[in-house]
């Protein structure tokens, strides 16, 4: 999963250097909301906004700056949310695995306590 994560985070940067290519502006940058809904959001500058094309999906913007999706962005995040969500399984599962392995040796962790 981890190795998902950093080839999805590659990708991203790829179209990241695309849609900067597309528009001819390396004003172009990424913005994740702080709440982390629609991350990777490409920041465009209200310069370079009249270049951009039918591809490109409006998610908000700013007296300054529209922030868009494409196409490959949006199922690039949506894989990155997969590869997130089956890494805190991933994680979960060891959790309870510790866990169930430290409480099989109940009795022993009391004694050594107690003494």
């Amino acid at each position: 999963a981890n190795e998902v994560w950093r080839g999805v985070e590659g990708k991203l940067h790829d179209e990241l250097g695309r849609v900067r290519k597309l528009l001819g502006c390396q004003g172009v940058s990424f913005y994740s909301p702080a709440q982390g809904k629609e991350p990777y959001q490409l920041e465009v500058p209200a310069s370079a906004c009249s270049r951009v094309t039918k591809e490109f999906e409006l998610k908000s913007q700013t007296k300054d700056k529209k922030r868009y999706w494409t196409p490959a962005v949006k199922t690039l995040v949506a894989s990155l949310v997969d590869a997130r969500e089956e890494l805190d399984s991933k994680r979960q599962e060891l959790s309870r695995r510790m866990l169930r392995h430290f409480d099989s040796d109940y009795s022993v962790w009391t004694a050594a306590c107690d003494a």
